[in-house]
C-alpha cells in the first residue's frame, strides 16, 4: 500500500508540490491527471527517493520511503518509463533480466533462477514470443510491454507508470493499458499518470487530479472527472456524453463556419453591393450643394431620397434638425469615414440613420452644422 500525506517540494523559490496526499491499495489502478507542469512526475520522484528535501511523508507498506536504502526500497516500488534508448543491441529478454539486479551482488551474473523469473514476467504480460527479439526492432508499444515486463521481474508489488501510452499508436495504447489493467487482477498496485482523461475513465479505479499543486479531484472516475474539472484542468470545455460501452469524454471545439456555395455567392453579391455604393457616393458628391459631403461608409439612403438626388431636387432634410450628429473625425455607426472627411468640420445626417437603409444603400448624405 502507497501512502502519501503533506507532500510539499519546491525547485528553488517555485513551489511545485503544495500538500498532496493519495492513497493507493493493494490490487488497485490509479491515473494521475494534470496538465504539463501540475506535479504529476515530480510527485512520482518524490516517492521513488529521488528528490530528497521533500516536505510530508511517504510510505509504502508502512515504511517511511527516506529511511529504505536503494536495494530495499527496489524490493517496493518498480518503475516504468515512457521510453528507453538503449546503447546496446540488448534482447528482450536481457533487457528484462536487468530487472534481477537487486537480488544479485555487486560482480555477480544472472543464473538460471533469474532467466525463469524474466521469462515468466514475459509470459505474465503475453509477450514470451519477444524473448529473443532485439529491443530496438520492436514497436513503440511492444518496447512498453518489454519495460513493464522488467518491473515485474523486480517482484515489486508497487509499481510507477510515467505516461506509458504518450508515443503509442491508438492499438498499442488500447494493448497496453488493458495488460496494464489485468496486472491488478493479481494484486500489484498500478500508479499511473496520463494526459488522456479518457483512458481514466475507462481503466481507472480512482483518480487522483492535479493542479497547482494540489489535489483538485480524488475518487472513482464516474464521480471524480466531470465538464466543470476539464476546464479547470486543461483550461478547455469537454462533453461527457454517456453511452452503451461507457461515458465518453468530447472536447468542444470552436465554431467554425463551413462556407457553402451559397454563402460564396452571397459574399461576391456583397462585394458588387460594396463597389456599387462607392459608384453611388462619388455621383452623389457632383451634385449635393456646396458644403455638403458625401460619406460612403455604410449609412444608408432612402429610395426617395435617391430619387430626389438624381433628378437634381437635392437631398431631402429632415424637417426641425432631427438629424444624427457626428463628432470630429467619427463616422456615423456603420462603417469607417473615407480619408477626406477625417477632421472635417461636424457633420449632420441628412438621411435617417435606419438599419434598414444601412444594409440596402449603404450612403449617407452630410451637411455642416449651423
Amino acid at each position: 500500500m502507497l501512502e502519501v500525506e503533506h507532500l510539499r517540494f519546491s525547485f528553488g523559490a517555485r513551489e511545485v508540490l503544495r500538500g498532496v496526499d493519495l492513497r493507493a491499495e493493494p490490487g488497485e489502478l490509479v491515473f494521475v491527471l494534470g496538465a504539463n507542469g501540475a506535479g504529476k512526475t515530480t510527485l512520482f520522484r518524490c516517492i521513488l527517493g529521488l528528490l530528497p528535501g521533500y516536505q510530508g511523508c511517504v510510505r509504502v507498506d508502512g515504511c517511511d520511503v527516506s529511511s529504505l536504502a536503494p536495494r530495499a526500497l527496489a524490493k517496493k516500488i518498480a518503475y516504468i518509463p515512457q521510453t528507453s534508448h538503449m546503447i546496446f543491441p540488448y534482447t528482450a529478454l536481457e533487457l528484462v533480466l536487468m530487472g534481477t539486479n537487486r537480488r544479485l551482488g555487486l560482480f555477480s551474473a544472472p543464473g538460471r533462477r533469474e532467466r525463469a523469473i524474466a521469462m515468466e514476467a514475459l509470459e505474465e504480460l503475453g509477450i514470451a514470443d519477444y524473448a529473443h527479439r532485439s529491443f530496438a526492432e520492436l514497436s513503440g508499444g511492444e518496447q512498453q510491454l518489454v519495460l513493464a515486463a522488467r518491473a515485474l521481474a523486480q517482484q515489486a508489488r508497487l509499481l510507477l507508470m510515467d505516461e506509458p501510452t504518450s508515443a503509442l499508436d491508438f492499438g498499442n495504447q488500447v494493448r497496453v493499458l488493458e495488460r496494464v489493467s489485468a496486472l491488478t487482477l493479481r494484486g500489484y498496485t498500478v500508479l499511473l499518470s496520463c494526459h488522456n482523461p479518457q483512458h481514466a475513465m475507462l481503466y481507472a479505479q480512482r483518480v487522483v487530479a492535479l493542479h497547482d499543486g494540489l489535489v483538485a479531484a480524488d475518487g472513482p472516475p464516474d464521480q471524480a472527472l466531470d465538464e466543470a474539472l476539464m476546464r479547470k484542468l486543461y483550461g478547455v470545455p469537454a462533453r461527457f456524453v454517456r453511452t452503451g460501452d461507457g461515458v465518453l469524454i468530447a472536447p468542444v471545439r470552436k465554431s467554425i463556419v463551413l462556407w457553402t456555395p451559397d454563402m460564396v455567392r452571397f459574399m461576391a453579391d456583397a462585394i458588387r453591393v460594396n463597389g456599387s455604393c462607392a459608384a453611388m457616393a462619388a455621383a452623389l458628391s457632383q451634385v449635393l450643394p456646396p458644403g455638403a459631403r458625401v460619406c460612403d461608409a455604410g449609412c444608408g439612403l432612402g429610395g426617395e431620397r435617391l430619387r430626389r438626388v438624381e433628378s437634381g431636387a437635392g437631398p431631402l432634410l429632415p424637417r426641425g434638425g432631427g438629424g444624427r450628429s457626428v463628432r470630429r473625425g467619427h463616422p456615423p455607426s456603420g462603417g469607417t469615414a473615407p480619408a477626406s472627411q477625417r477632421g472635417a468640420p461636424a457633420v449632420r445626417c441628412a438621411g435617417r440613420h435606419t438599419g434598414r437603409a444601412l444594409r440596402r444603400y449603404g450612403v449617407l448624405l452630410l451637411r455642416p452644422h449651423g
